[in-house]
């Protein structure tokens, strides 16, 4: 079938190249989450060291502030005497600061003083006066005309727990006569370091919703219209009935359009050879018959002889009629890919108008129809298709089932689903036609006349099922025939 080889050629490159856009996807997504992570411990672990470095910047500006202070009443040694008023007037007062988010009540800034020998003269503390911090890098440095600066962690284990040391000359006549150093707990950054993490983190989490709304917005936009057209030619590649996706505008929807439009031609095209060979093959036996009487009728035969080919003629001349309208019936079904327009019906309306079209039937052979149906029960379909449908499917109970018998109709609800159960009478299916029942042109020799009837009706009957999103089965009973007609409720 050229329409099955063109969407399987499409399906198959669909695949390939959705495929391959799930890969490169992947791939991307995994390296940017590996790149994103990297960066952010990267600016992460930098946070801390900038901040440290705007620290030791102020923290120089105030060692030479106070050496400068400390240098103003220096003999050979620094006087101390201004430092220690200013730093323990300092120490006592309390205010309020706020600075950014951190608020600031009391100083936090310590100092000492050696001489010339790196031995301390004052300690803010008091802890550390007579000592020897000749070795210490932020006064030995400092002594010898070098930036003198160091770090010391209080607790080894723990590198937020540091003091920043930093050192300034004391000068006298052009000569270092000691070292003042600024100390500073490296801790109190430690408030600004955590509002910048959060900060980052707030601005990376804004970046991943970001990146994942670009993702969903690739899926809707590129993918999502991609597998729905590959899902489209799937589902035509199984003959399924199902309608063209809506994939939105631009170039992936006229694509669709154009690929819609091209099946239907296509389809078009098979579907009319298709039809006309089988129309010639069925009509081709009564076509036979009715020339061959007419033949006969030619040489005038006697009166009883006429009659029968009369009578014949008129039978199979029926027969084309009622195959041509049957055809036209099955073909104005399957080219439709969808409901046109849908109602809600009462279930047990439309079976008692499909009860009566088949009533001259039921008379006739003296069978009895037994209907069991709520009345309250509704479902959504196309009124005069799904009448068609019960119509068909008594019809064919009626021809199997012998004279004076019953067929019986049970509509129910099953969840959300609509079910319409037919049992017959009749000799039931024979076992190598199960397969075979809904086959357009195939049929059983009726009991009573044995002749064979167009064999569309149940394959109308299976189109109709089909295009309100159901199925029908037919199957063997323990008496007769069963058929399962089966649609959405809604």
């Amino acid at each position: 079938m050229i329409q099955c080889k063109l969407v399987a050629a499409w399906d198959t490159r669909s695949k390939r190249t959705y495929e391959n856009y799930n890969q490169t996807c992947v791939q991307f997504f995994f390296v940017f989450a590996v790149g994103f992570v990297l960066l952010f411990r990267l600016v992460e672990d930098e946070i801390r060291p900038r901040y440290l470095e705007a620290l030791e910047e102020s923290l120089n500006d105030t060692a030479h502030l106070l050496a400068a202070l400390v240098e103003q009443q220096a003999s050979s040694v620094p006087n101390t005497t201004s430092l220690r008023l200013v730093m323990n007037d300092a120490r006592k007062r309390e205010f309020t600061a706020r600075i950014y988010q951190i608020k600031k009540h009391r100083v936090n800034v310590k100092a000492y003083v050696t001489d010339a020998k790196g031995t301390v003269i004052y300690d803010s503390e008091g802890k550390a006066e007579g000592q020897d911090y000749s070795q210490w890098n932020d006064v030995n440095r400092t002594l010898n005309r070098k930036y003198g600066v160091r770090a010391t962690r209080v607790n080894k284990e723990d590198p937020t727990t540091g003091h920043l040391y930093v050192a300034a000359p004391v000068y006298k006549n052009g000569r270092i006569i000691g070292v003042i150093t600024v100390i500073k707990p490296s801790d109190s950054i430690a408030p600004f370091v955590e509002i910048a993490q959060r900060k980052l983190l707030l601005a990376a989490g804004f970046a991943g919703l970001a990146v994942l709304v670009l993702a969903a917005s690739s899926f809707f936009w590129i993918i999502r219209p991609i597998r729905l057209l590959t899902m489209y030619v799937s589902d035509l590649e199984k003959r399924k009935r199902v309608s063209q996706p809506d994939v939105g505008g631009g170039e992936i929807g006229e694509l669709g359009a154009a690929f819609e439009r091209m099946r239907q031609e296509l389809d078009g095209k098979h579907y009319v050879e298709q039809y006309i060979k089988t129309l010639s093959h069925e009509i081709k036996s009564p076509l036979s018959s009715i020339r061959a009487g007419a033949e006969i009728l030619r040489e005038n035969p006697e009166s009883a002889q006429k009659e029968q080919f009369l009578a014949n003629i008129v039978s199979e001349t029926e027969r084309i009629e009622n195959l041509a309208r049957r055809l036209l019936e099955l073909s104005s079904i399957e080219g439709k890919g969808a409901i046109d327009r849908k109602e809600t019906l009462f279930a047990h309306s439309v079976i008692e108008e499909a009860v009566e079209r088949c009533q001259s039937l039921f008379t006739r052979k003296s069978q009895r129809i037994e209907v069991l149906c709520n009345q309250a029960i509704q479902i959504q379909a196309e009124r005069y298709l799904i009448e068609s449908a019960f119509v068909n499917l008594l019809e064919n109970a009626s021809a199997f089932s012998p004279e004076g018998s019953v067929i019986t109709l049970t509509a129910t609800l099953a969840g959300d689903k609509f079910i319409c159960t037919i049992a017959d009478q009749g000799p039931g299916i024979p076992e190598y036609a199960l397969g075979r029942i809904f086959e357009r042109f195939y049929s059983l020799p009726r009991p009573d006349s044995g002749r064979k009837s167009t064999g569309l009706g149940l394959c109308f009957v299976k189109e109709i099922a089909e295009l309100h999103g159901g199925s029908v089965q037919l199957t063997n009973g323990k008496v007769g025939a069963v058929s399962v007609f089966e649609i959405p409720a809604r």
